[in-house]
């Protein structure tokens, strides 16, 4: 969160540094289309994909292979405690799901809200 605050504050700084919003808007839609909206979005995109790549772009891979791996092995061992294994497991993501997923939503409303917001304030900066 804190890398998309920086990057939009840095955008932000550059987009309004020597009236450069008035100066955009003067020039044909070719050359820049929506640099309001582009601000929004990009530093959103590029934060996310940079923590997708860093934290987490592998993940479900790397979990599949271990699955594969190891629950082999422990099938091999001891088949029940395989399955207990399994059984356990989805009861603790079914669980996870249910108390954590309603806060998730709520936050990405408001999430999205702020966005459109910001949004709405660029591009009114850039008409008056």
């Amino acid at each position: 969160f804190e890398w998309r605050r920086f990057l939009t504050a840095r955008l932000l700084k550059e987009y309004f540094q020597a009236d450069m919003y008035y100066h955009l808007a003067l020039k044909p839609d070719d050359v820049v289309d929506n640099p309001d909206q582009r601000i929004a979005q990009d530093a959103a995109n590029i934060v996310r994909k940079m923590t997708w790549l860093l934290f987490g772009g592998h993940g479900w891979t790397d979990g599949v292979l271990t699955f594969v791996a190891f629950g082999g092995a422990l099938y091999a061992i001891a088949p029940d405690l395989m399955f207990g294994c399994i059984l356990y497991s989805n009861i603790v993501v079914a669980v996870v799901i249910y108390i954590f997923f309603r806060k998730l939503a709520d936050l990405t409303r408001a999430v999205l809200a702020n966005e459109a917001d910001f949004r709405y304030g660029l591009m009114h900066v850039r008409e008056h």
